[in-house]
């Protein structure tokens, strides 16, 4: 309401100009937001070789047992 107040200009558009910067900073976060999740690694990788180390082990235990 400042805004239009101190422009003199009708109470809407004091309204419309805020959510006019809020949007733009929306979209600011948004578009940072995304770029900065086209590169995050949701799967470690350490683990994943981890786990694949762990189940050849497991394989190779299983199939000298049942000799």
């Amino acid at each position: 309401m400042a805004i239009a107040e101190l422009a003199g200009w009708p109470l809407w558009a004091g309204f419309l100009i805020v959510a006019v910067v809020l949007t733009v900073i929306g979209f600011i976060a948004l578009s940072a937001g995304r770029r900065k999740l086209r590169t995050f690694q949701a799967i470690p990788e350490q683990t994943v070789t981890s786990l694949k180390e762990n189940s050849e082990w497991i394989a190779k235990r299983l199939s000298s047992a049942q000799k």
